[in-house]
């Protein structure tokens, strides 16, 4: 329990109820001097006002040394006289304190000296004498009472419920109140006094006034206790009753301990009770106990009433409930701890955007301390983000709504940059009118960085660091949302590098990133700030192209690309020569299509650019797609064609014109389509050479020759048999490896009457690893043939470097030299280079007798063609090479001179 002494102001209180409770009962016998002394000592400025004319009656001592004016000065002086407010002006201020439920209202008045001061007034009519005055008790507003206030106001209010100030706020006026009207009973009691003095009908007047009284001590909300000396309660108001839960008859003639709760309460009001300095109130907390045996904080107003000599007549106590007003003060308490505590700054700014207040998280956040930054500008604090379009967005936000949260850059204490996330919410009074913002928020700089990380993992591409796939679809995803605005195209460029393969297999993974590295950095030098090159993996890219406008060339961004991955490149003094197969789209397009599909175009449109030669771009179309998906359907047909074993093998013998010796045959695949009959290679085979199926194919070719070159040599027919080998399964690394494997599942069939035919596009891609190839396979016995030759380079770095000892000549130069003398002069040229490296030669393309004469006359005579056979089934192979001979033509030619022949 807390006690407060010389609490003056709250004496009047206790005045008039100690009055109350004991000088009416015995009017008679009690001095008017005891009253007049208590009107006119009283330190409180006190004024006896006509109701009718306004004019001053009576005024204390306290007054005249308020105002400034002598007590008869103020006598004729009217209440219009003090006030400064006019009289519309306090009936505005009248209507306000009704309206609020205040028994006060707030004046200024005027000095002797000229100044003025703020007052709070508190008026109580009382009726004497057939006219009716005005009691007004004159309280000053200190400085001190505003300035407690405006510290809640201004550094709490923002965190707190708003209404838990005014609890508090009431609670005080209430006191205030509650001890003007009391003083004014006071008065009151002493007008009685004098009123019965003059007689009979004074008293008669005098008990209407007790009534009265009465009336208001009962009205009174907050408990009222009179106790005897011995603290026995002789008296208390309906507020007791309400208080306590006890009734009236039940408090009377108890015991007024019965109202605590603990034993150190009791104790510490009987110290109070004879305490030697008991004749000045005292406020004091405790805890009282309600007759139902809950329990509630009391502030208690309590003072002594002595006796002209000084000895206790009685105690009085005013008691109020005060439990939510100590909930409101716990949350004020908490709310100054939570302001001070937490981990993120605060800031309480004023309307006009003057910082008021800080926490201590402020400083840790941003470096700088509170008396540093306290009555700035937040523009000022904050420059880089208020000249942001974000800040103009901000404004507007808590204009229209009183609230606005995003993210703001800003400078540290150290200059080290920041990012802060924000939220600002405006706090209104009861009258939404704005008193300031409060503003919260935290450093989220290291997590926006390590979700920049992120990002960048999950959208870019670690390699080369371009865009992956991912990014790659949103950003043409909103391009394609940009271009409808306007009247603009937009470009999607699939691109694959051609020969990557080869580079990567030769000089190994890391060199081959170096490529893409380089390659993806000219790429990206060579586009617009606008576009976009993203790497889709492997040695697939992808360019988007926008704003391009309708109608203007667009091959310069594609030649761009093109000469940005065909330049040479050089890697640890190695040069690297590689180029790129471009598929290019467009959008907008006549249907409607997702970005998704535009890539699937771009893609098909590659590919078509790879079948035409590499090395170029290829405009996607309608009818080239329907031609692709085709394409891929046939794929997967043939997929399917292999496990279902819908391939056959036919064999076109191989023959000696002039001694009519078949010394071997050529396997050529066919497939036995189940609705479309025997197809020949052509039908099917080109839709294979850049898919992996192609290797696929290829093995079971090479399997089924064998298989059936085992029959031939277990009947006694010793033929050699020619298999195709295709670029692609000629490049494999592991393409000895897997011959040999098959070559152990026949192992009856002697190697060298096998004959492997390669091409020169198998060779031009890397001649090394052929040629690696090749020996590796003649150490199993094999023999090969270089096909077609003369239609490629045909480069005696070829016939020198490479250990194929026969040389095919492509049926094309063998058809026309009957009709086209140049065509006669390769033939004779390459005739004559085979016999210098000593090859073998082979002449393909033998349609007719003539064509076997003059090759026979060249010293060529071993070849194939429809003049000899057309390609057959293997069951009938044994029976046409037992019957067939050569013709006599052939047989009867004689070798010229080689020499003679190729100098016509």
């Amino acid at each position: 329990m807390t006690s407060i002494p010389k609490a003056n102001s709250l004496f009047r209180v206790l005045l008039y109820a100690f009055t109350f409770c004991y000088i009416l009962p015995a009017n008679a016998q009690t001095d008017m001097p005891v009253f007049e002394q208590a009107f006119d000592k009283h330190p409180s400025v006190m004024l006896l006002i006509d109701a009718d004319s306004k004019q001053i009656v009576n005024a204390n001592p306290a007054a005249a040394e308020f105002y400034g004016h002598s007590e008869a000065t103020l006598e004729n002086m009217s209440v219009a006289d003090l006030n400064m407010l006019t009289p519309k002006q306090v009936a505005v201020e009248v209507r306000l304190a009704r309206q609020e439920g205040r028994q006060f209202f707030i004046f200024r008045h005027l000095m002797a000296d000229g100044s003025n001061r703020k007052v709070e007034i508190r008026t109580v009519p009382l009726q004497t004498e057939n006219k009716v005055l005005l009691y007004s008790i004159v309280t000053p507003v200190t400085p001190k009472m505003d300035k407690v206030i405006g510290h809640y106001q201004n550094q709490l209010e923002a965190m707190v419920d708003v209404q838990t100030d005014e609890i508090a706020s009431k609670s005080r006026q209430v006191i205030w109140a509650m001890g003007g009207s009391i003083v004014l009973l006071l008065i009151l009691i002493i007008l009685l006094y004098k009123s019965m003095r003059r007689g009979h009908e004074a008293r008669q007047q005098a008990e209407e006034n007790e009534a009265t009284l009465s009336s208001i001590f009962d009205g009174i909300s907050d408990a009222i206790i009179c106790a005897n000396p011995d603290g026995r309660i002789i008296n208390a108001n309906r507020g007791s009753e309400t208080l306590f839960g006890y009734s009236l008859n039940e408090l009377i003639d108890s015991d007024a301990d019965r109202l605590y709760k603990q034993s150190k309460d009791i104790a510490a009001y009987q110290d109070l009770q004879y305490s030697e300095n008991s004749h000045n109130a005292a406020i004091y907390e405790a805890d009282y106990r309600r007759a139902n045996g809950s329990s509630f904080s009391g502030e208690t107003l309590a003072t002594v009433m002595t006796d002209p000599q000084g000895k206790p007549l009685g105690y009085v106590r005013v008691i109020r409930d005060i439990s939510e007003r100590k909930k409101s003060h716990e949350k004020l308490r908490l709310a100054a701890s939570v302001f001070k505590h937490t981990s993120e700054g605060i800031m309480i700014i004023s309307p006009q955007g003057t910082l008021l207040d800080t926490n201590d998280a402020y400083t840790h956040i941003t470096g700088y301390s509170h008396n540093e930054v306290v009555g700035q500008n937040i523009r000022d604090l904050f420059w880089e983000f208020h000249e942001t379009d974000e800040a103009l967005m901000m404004y507007q936000s808590l204009q229209e709504h009183g609230h606005w949260e995003g993210e703001l850059e800003t400078t540290h204490a150290n200059n080290a940059s920041r990012t802060l996330k924000l939220t600002i919410n405006a706090v209104s009074d009861t009258h939404r009118n704005l008193q300031q913002y409060v503003a919260l928020f935290y450093d989220i700089t290291d997590q926006k960085l390590k979700d920049e990380q992120l990002r960048s993992i999950a959208h870019y591409d670690a390699l080369t660091n371009l865009p992956n796939r991912l990014l790659l679809a949103d950003r043409l995803e909103h391009g394609m949302l940009q271009i409808k605005r306007r009247n603009l195209s937009l470009a999607i460029v699939y691109l694959d590098l051609d020969g990557f393969k080869a580079v990567n297999d030769t000089w190994g993974h890391e060199v081959g990133d170096q490529l893409l590295v380089e390659i993806a950095r000219r790429m990206k030098f060579a586009l617009r700030e606008t576009d976009t090159v993203a790497r889709l993996g492997g040695d697939e890219f992808a360019a988007i192209f926008v704003d391009l406008p309708m109608g203007l060339p667009y091959e310069i961004y594609l030649l761009r690309l093109l000469k940005a991955t065909n330049e040479p490149i050089y890697i640890n003094n190695l040069e690297l020569k590689v180029s790129a197969s471009l598929g290019v789209t467009f959008y907008p397009q006549q249907e409607d299509i997702t970005a998704e599909q535009l890539l699937r175009q771009a893609d098909q449109a590659m590919y078509q650019a790879k079948l035409a030669g590499k090395g170029r771009y290829h405009i996607f179309d309608s009818d080239l797609a329907r031609d692709i998906k085709h394409q891929h359907e046939e794929v997967e047909r043939l997929k399917q064609a292999v496990l279902n074993n819908e391939f056959v093998l036919h064999y076109q013998p191989k023959v000696n014109m002039r001694t009519s010796q078949v010394f071997g045959v050529e396997a050529l695949i066919r497939w036995q389509h189940p609705q479309k009959g025997l197809l020949s290679p052509a039908h099917f085979l080109p839709m294979t050479e850049e898919h992996a199926l192609a290797i696929d194919i290829g093995e079971w070719v090479i399997d089924a020759a064998l298989r059936q070159l085992a029959r031939w040599h277990a009947q006694g027919n010793m033929l050699s048999i020619s298999i195709n080998v295709g670029p692609r399964q000629l490049q494999q690394d592991n393409f000895t490896e897997r011959l040999e494997e098959l070559l152990k599942r026949y192992p009856e069939i002697d190697p060298s009457y096998i004959e492997l035919e390669v091409l020169e596009s198998s060779i031009i891609r890397d001649l090394h690893k052929v040629s690696r190839t090749m020996q590796s396979c003649i150490k199993l016995g094999i023999n090969f043939a270089l096909d077609d030759f003369g239609t490629g380079y045909s480069s005696l770095r070829y016939l020198k470097e490479l250990p194929a000892s026969i040389v095919k000549i492509d049926r094309g130069f063998v058809m026309d030299m009957l009709t086209d003398t140049e065509d006669l002069t390769v033939l004779k040229g390459i005739i004559h280079l085979g016999k210098l490296f000593n090859k073998q030669l082979v002449a393909e393309g033998v349609e007719s007798i003539r064509h076997g004469e003059l090759l026979l006359s060249l010293g060529c005579c071993l070849a194939q063609g429809y003049a000899i056979a057309r390609p057959m089934p293997a069951g009938e192979i044994a029976s046409w090479v037992a019957q067939w001979q050569a013709p006599v033509e052939w047989q009867a030619q004689q070798t010229l001179p080689g020499e003679a022949v190729l100098l016509k």
